[in-house]
């Protein structure tokens, strides 16, 4: 209760914080952009807060613990890629965030997904003791896989997780560290890979998933059976084509995609919708419907795609360069030494390579013939082959959960 308490407190100086940004424009006025955010926290004096009698601080500990969360809030705010959510919950997933607007509401939504990245950090993580922002603080994918243990009933009732599906806390200990702004591959989820994670789950898996789901049902491609989470499936062709329809509307948080989409012929649209739905296809799919566990997987994977465009994309070409996919073969690295424990990181990196613009792992063969392809040119790999990249990685990140 203790612990709870002091959270509650954490959370509540950070929105002071944001409250204060508005109290002069009205708290749905967009008009903070991030780098207005960090100047004003590192302007910020917390003391404020309890020399003005805002609350009960309690004792010097208590000072101290949230001196320390103030810390690593100001290192949330400095991350490269920062989370900033729009006014409809949505993670925005784009090129421009430093020069977004962020309003009342898209912060105080930000700062909800941190804090429930915080507490996770704080139940099931390494060295928490301190400040969160230390490179020694984070979960592991032991930690993880216990999570999803402990809250397993809780998350079947509430209709977050799927009863088919085994504990997927490790296939989410790669995606976090695979596809998220801060993710590096290496052995823990620190305080920002975990916020950025439980921001895309929460936003674009369970939130996002929903709109779509409901957008569908409205536009007449439910069925009358019910899923295993008590949802109508849905009709594939006519959720392929309202799909694409309605795109730039549910997807306005990723423009980059939503562009890509928009200029897809029919042949183009339709491999790309086959790439997604083998990607995103769950145990005991039925044939020829969409159901809720697949609509889930079918955003998240979007969401992660157009986290590697934003990352890697340097010259804004809407493709990755064998240089751009190179830049972002190390976060992948140690997930191909599992698959290939003997391989030098040099053959696994060129792996990685041929993954991205063939769509398959790589033997020694097709190695070889890979370097005289590079020689005779490369097309860039658009967001259908990173869409392929997802459906033919499925089994090995399935795989890591047995």
């Amino acid at each position: 209760l203790l612990s709870l308490r002091r959270e509650l407190s954490v959370w509540r100086m950070q929105q002071l914080f944001i409250d204060g940004l508005f109290e002069n424009q009205g708290k749905q006025r967009i008009g903070v952009t991030q780098e207005e955010l960090r100047e004003a926290h590192r302007r910020y004096d917390i003391s404020v807060l309890w020399n003005e009698k805002k609350w009960d601080i309690g004792d010097v500990s208590e000072q101290q613990a949230l001196q320390a969360a103030w810390v690593d809030y100001g290192s949330f705010l400095e991350s490269s890629w920062p989370v900033i959510l729009s006014e409809q919950g949505r993670l925005q997933v784009r090129a421009d965030l430093f020069t977004s607007q962020q309003s009342w509401l898209s912060l105080s939504q930000a700062l909800l997904m941190r804090t429930l990245g915080r507490v996770l950090m704080l139940g099931y993580g390494e060295s928490v003791s301190g400040l969160l922002s230390d490179s020694r603080s984070g979960i592991t994918k032991e930690s993880l896989i216990a999570w999803y243990d402990h809250f397993q009933g809780l998350g079947l009732d509430l209709g977050a997780f799927d009863p088919r599906s085994a504990n997927s806390g490790a296939r989410s200990f790669l995606e976090a560290n695979f596809f998220t702004f801060s993710g590096n591959g290496n052995e823990l989820m620190d305080h920002r890979e975990t916020a950025e994670f439980v921001s895309t789950l929460v936003s674009g898996g369970l939130s996002s998933s929903e709109d779509l789901r409901r957008h569908m049902e409205k536009s007449g491609c439910a069925l009358k059976e019910k899923d295993v989470f008590g949802k109508l499936y849905l009709e594939e062709n006519c959720f392929r084509e309202q799909f694409k329809k309605s795109f730039s509307v549910l997807f306005n948080n990723l423009p980059g995609m939503t562009q890509y989409v928009k200029s897809l012929g029919v042949v183009e649209w339709a491999k790309f919708f086959h790439y997604i739905k083998i990607a995103s296809q769950v145990p005991g799919q039925k044939k020829g419907v969409v159901e809720t566990a697949h609509l889930r997987t079918m955003v998240m994977i979007l969401h992660y795609v157009e986290t590697v465009m934003v990352l890697y994309d340097g010259n804004r070409d809407q493709a990755l360069s064998l240089e751009e996919v190179y830049a972002a073969a190390p976060r992948f690295l140690s997930f191909f030494r599992s698959l290939k424990p003997d391989q030098p990181a040099v053959i696994l990196k060129e792996g990685f390579a041929y993954l991205v613009f063939n769509g398959k792992i790589p033997g020694a063969s097709d190695l070889v013939v890979f370097q005289w392809d590079k020689l005779t040119g490369l097309v860039g790999a658009q967001r259908m082959e990173l869409i392929r990249l997802f459906g033919t990685l499925k089994e090995q990140l399935n795989n890591v959960q047995n």
